[in-house]
């Protein structure tokens, strides 16, 4: 089943939706068209009913404007946004000197945003190993937006995980871009020291209604669903869905563990 409910949230009155997702309901398959707004999910009608309401309420530190996108000429076809607000809008990035460094409650974190950030909660029915207050996850708006409907996903905010991937986050991340029927619905997470700002565990998200080069280029198998791109200008992996989100989560993870090393 998968459903969206409204409920009382923890903290000054508001309300916040909550969004339930299980396997039977994830959308594998997309079609060519899936971009118009006739075929969206119930995911992603209330996902960009409460960002664009958010917006509206001034919860973000800037108006997104119409961003001037453009595709690099040449045989990679790289996509390239000018965005100059976010780069001196948005919030000061804390100290990071290592991927793995440790969750530091001093320092920023999503458990100090105001209420109105949080537009709803995620939940996986399907986690049955989990206590039920584990499997809500918070689903905020990222007041300093890199696109349309920019949100993050914190997995279990009040835990306060380090910005390190992990199997459970991962799969659970996975399972958030299966609950579009959009092509142009984005999920991306970028480590300490890789740009990540915020020493908190979370995962970007958005719509980016631009095809990318690695979406469709050649790739050499390795292992499993593992596969590498061959000749891009940056070396990486991709990873095909054979039926178990949880063992792609595994694959990937298992990858990144092994480059850290």
């Amino acid at each position: 089943m998968c459903s969206h409910r409204e409920k009382p949230a923890t903290r000054d009155n508001d309300r916040v939706w909550e969004y339930v997702v299980s396997d039977e309901k994830l959308h594998l398959r997309i079609s060519a068209s899936s971009h118009e707004s006739t075929s969206l999910s119930s995911f992603d009608l209330l996902l960009r009913r409460t960002w664009e309401d958010a917006a509206a309420k001034g919860v973000l530190r800037y108006k997104l404007p119409d961003l001037k996108t453009k595709v690099i000429p040449g045989p990679t076809q790289f996509v390239a946004q000018l965005n100059t607000r976010r780069a001196s809008q948005r919030r000061r990035p804390g100290h990071m000197a290592h991927v793995d460094q440790p969750f530091d409650e001093q320092q920023f974190n999503f458990t100090k945003i105001n209420s109105s950030e949080i537009l709803f909660s995620f939940v996986d029915q399907s986690d049955q190993r989990s206590p039920e207050n584990d499997k809500q996850h918070a689903v905020i708006v990222n007041v300093s937006p890199l696109e349309y409907c920019n949100v993050l996903l914190v997995p279990m905010l009040r835990a306060c995980q380090p910005q390190v991937l992990s199997v459970e986050s991962l799969k659970l991340a996975i399972l958030f871009a299966l609950s579009s029927t959009s092509r142009s619905f984005r999920v991306a997470f970028n480590s300490l020291c890789g740009f990540a700002s915020v020493n908190h565990l979370h995962y970007h998200a958005y719509y980016l209604d631009q095809k990318l080069p690695c979406e469709d280029w050649m790739v050499s198998h390795v292992a499993g669903p593992c596969y590498q791109l061959v000749d891009y200008p940056a070396r990486g992996f991709v990873f095909y869905y054979e039926g178990s989100v949880d063992m792609l989560a595994r694959w990937c993870c298992h990858m990144v563990h092994e480059a850290y090393r």
